[in-house]
């Protein structure tokens, strides 16, 4: 689900730079933060995906937020239907029916541009028309019904604030934070509310008439500072928690984009490509560069002084930019790495399982035999896909893995963020033969096959593992019923889970069909549910039973079965009641089941269908059975 935060050149940069870094370190990993314009919010669809909606500050007092009336409809049937929406200083007073500014002692009543869902007047508390040091300040909030004690006085930062005028008399409307300081000095503004929660039919809204997302500059002493800081951050907590979202303490791992990192357990296959990166590049002062259609990368050879220090700085000036303009630097590794270079990703366990679970010793394996590694990036499937100057030069077998993704990509282009303990990773395939529109299809449920086909041949006991493929590319597990999350789909009154999905982007070139096979899978985050859960779940029957425990499961491993499963799944399969030898020629579109062709004379062919409920399909043994 997105929270999205409105930014346009209406909107003040700071408050846009502030406010996307809180929401992303108090709402991350459970919601997507995306900024969003007013062509976006025009847009069909967006209401059902989000759970928040933020309007920050303008640029000033008189450059005031208009948004077209398609919009602001949109916005006000999106929180009567039961959505929520945080409205900061102007965008608080973007909800309001009635403005009044007081500028140069001055009072004017105009009628507001918004979507005006609060009956009364807000009024604007500074005496200045533009945003300067002068009318910058901390200012000081008591706050209104919050259970939490500690949190009863806090200071706010303070420039184009609002104050809402009556709000203690409105129906559904509750104070949660009064000015206990005077905001000019005529003014008789104290205890006038500052902060407000509003529920809006089957939506709530917060209003605030302070900035809670601006960080403070004023104090010289650190200890003053970060105590103030910590408050602010309890206290959005509770607010967030107020309009029913998940919130963490913890930030996510990394909100930089890290180094790329490029190595194999092969070293021709490093060459090759390092060659061919570097004849795409151009020479520069610093670094080579390749400059693609939607993102920029730096070469390095690990061998030259390491820049990732620089790299971390440079980078951390770009936090809460453009992620498509911040450069990407490609570490070459002609050997395996240190470890300490990638501590997230056991690259040893990985290349180990690699070449124990290939079922022959023939040397026209690809999947997996490279690995591109980043621990924390945007999305593996864009920086592929959007870049078609790199992907024809990367072969066939890549697989790009990250520890965390910020911006990864979905079907119907839903953006999400990966919590730590998924496995994702996209894979490179071109082939000839895919070249056929119905050919592509077939990759993605061959792809869920082989997950679950994975999933289930990854250890001793894993094979009693409930786990099922929503057709086409959603891998599910049946609810538990202890959980609170709620189902993805109910099937038959039973409510199943989604733990995984798959997603192909697909690119014409030469001839040749080149796919971007994304995948995420739930292993071990804590949430959403994972594949842990299940395991757990498994694990404390057996333990009732007095049987043996399944075995842990690690990613890397998960991730080495994945890439020879799919290896072996267009090989030749022996039917085991008839002996006859056939190659997988597609799926049912009307039963799901698998269709597979003998080999040999073309008009001899025999053709089966092989339904999920009657015949197990074992891609490592090579085996086609019925089931008894």
């Amino acid at each position: 689900m997105n929270v999205l935060l409105y930014f346009d050149e209406q909107i003040s940069e700071l408050s846009v730079k502030y406010a996307f870094s809180i929401l992303q370190f108090l709402l991350s990993p459970y919601y997507f933060i995306q900024k969003v314009n007013e062509q976006m919010l025009e847009q069909d669809g967006w209401e059902e995906h989000t759970v928040l909606l933020v309007i920050p500050d303008s640029k000033d007092i008189l450059y005031k937020i208009r948004l077209n009336d398609k919009v602001n409809q949109k916005i006000l049937e999106y929180l009567q239907n039961g959505g929520k929406y945080i409205g900061i200083a102007e965008g608080a007073r973007y909800a309001s029916i009635w403005l009044e500014f007081k500028l140069n002692g001055d009072a004017k009543n105009l009628r507001s541009d918004g979507f005006s869902f609060l009956p009364d007047i807000t009024e604007n508390t500074v005496s200045s028309e533009t945003i300067s040091n002068k009318n910058c300040r901390m200012i000081f909030i008591q706050t209104e019904n919050i259970s939490c004690k500690d949190l009863n006085c806090l200071y706010f930062y303070h420039h184009t604030g609002t104050l809402f005028i009556n709000a203690d008399q409105f129906l559904n409307t509750q104070v949660l934070g009064t000015y206990r300081n005077e905001l000019n000095a005529d003014s008789k503004l104290r205890f006038k509310a500052a902060i407000i929660h509003c529920k809006i039919k089957k939506g709530q809204a917060v209003l605030f008439g302070v900035h809670p997302e601006n960080n403070n500059g004023d104090y010289s002493n650190i200890d003053d500072l970060l105590l103030i800081e910590n408050q602010k951050i309890q206290f959005l907590k509770h607010i967030f928690q107020l309009l029913n979202l998940q919130t963490t303490s913890k930030p996510i791992m990394s909100s930089n984009i890290s180094d790329l990192h490029l190595f194999s357990e092969f070293p021709n296959i490093i060459e090759e490509t390092a060659n061919n990166l570097y004849n795409i590049s151009e020479e520069t002062a610093k670094k080579p560069i390749i400059k693609c259609e939607n993102d920029t990368f730096y070469l390095q050879e690990t061998s030259s002084i390491s820049t990732h220090t620089l790299v971390q700085n440079y980078l951390s000036n770009f936090h809460e930019n453009d992620y498509n303009k911040i450069p990407k630097y490609i570490k070459i590794y002609r050997s395996l790495p240190a470890i300490l270079e990638i501590p997230f990703f056991n690259y040893k366990l990985y290349f180990e399982n690699l070449l124990e679970s290939r079922t022959s010793q023939e040397n026209n394996h690809q999947l997996g035999n490279l690995v591109l590694y980043g621990e924390t990036l945007t999305s593996s499937q864009t920086l592929l896909d959007k870049n078609l100057k790199l992907l024809k030069v990367l072969p066939t077998g890549l697989v790009f893995v990250a520890t965390q993704q910020i911006a990864g990509k979905g079907r119907k282009n839903n953006i999400w963020i990966s919590p730590l303990g998924t496995l994702a990773f996209s894979l490179i395939i071109r082939h000839l033969e895919y070249s056929k529109a119905s050919s592509v299809i077939f990759v993605q449920y061959l792809v869920s096959l082989a997950i679950v086909e994975a999933i289930k041949n990854y250890d001793i006991y894993y094979d009693e593992l409930d786990i099922h493929i929503k057709w086409p590319n959603d891998i599910c597990i049946k609810q538990s019923g202890k959980g609170i999350e709620k189902p993805t789909f109910i099937l038959n009154g039973i409510g199943y889970i989604k733990i995984g999905g798959i997603l192909i982007n697909c690119n014409y070139i030469d001839n040749t069909i080149l796919m971007v096979i994304g995948c995420g899978i739930n292993i071990i985050n804590l949430f959403p549910t994972s594949l842990k859960t299940i395991i757990d779940d498994l694990n404390i029957k057996r333990i009732h039973k007095q049987l043996p425990l399944l075995p842990e499961i690690k990613q890397e491993k998960l991730l080495a079965r994945i890439m020879t499963t799919l290896e072996n799944i267009d090989q030749i399969i022996i039917l085991e009641d008839t002996k006859d030898k056939v190659i997988i020629a597609g799926i049912d579109m009307i039963h799901g089941g698998l269709i597979a062709k003998t080999i040999g004379n073309e008009q001899k062919k025999k053709i089966y269908q092989f339904l999920p409920d009657l015949s197990n399909f074992d891609v490592t043994q090579g085996l086609i059975k019925k089931k008894v």
